[in-house]
């Protein structure tokens, strides 16, 4: 099952009581991930923004899957993806 999260109200309203820990395990990750991306942005263009950023969209699939897209008005997309356990 999808969720798809835009505040901590969010977590509390749609996330299983029963799957909150694995919840938190892959945004833990995700969020370490996406700063990491946003470092390597940095570099790349040093001004770099956040200006927009959409909806965390958690797939409860027990897979552990992260991934963080990150796009560069000059450059692309810097997409990072891993499975934690």
């Amino acid at each position: 099952m999808k969720y798809e999260l835009e505040s901590i109200t969010d977590i509390f309203n749609k996330i299983p009581t029963d799957r909150v820990e694995i919840f938190m395990k892959e945004l833990t990750d995700a969020v370490l991930q996406a700063k990491l991306t946003i470092d390597v942005a940095r570099f790349i263009e040093p001004d770099f923004e956040i200006t927009q950023a959409k909806p965390f969209i958690w797939d409860d699939d027990d897979k552990g899957e992260v991934m963080v897209t990150v796009s560069l008005d000059n450059i692309g997309k810097i997409i990072t993806k891993r499975t934690i356990k």
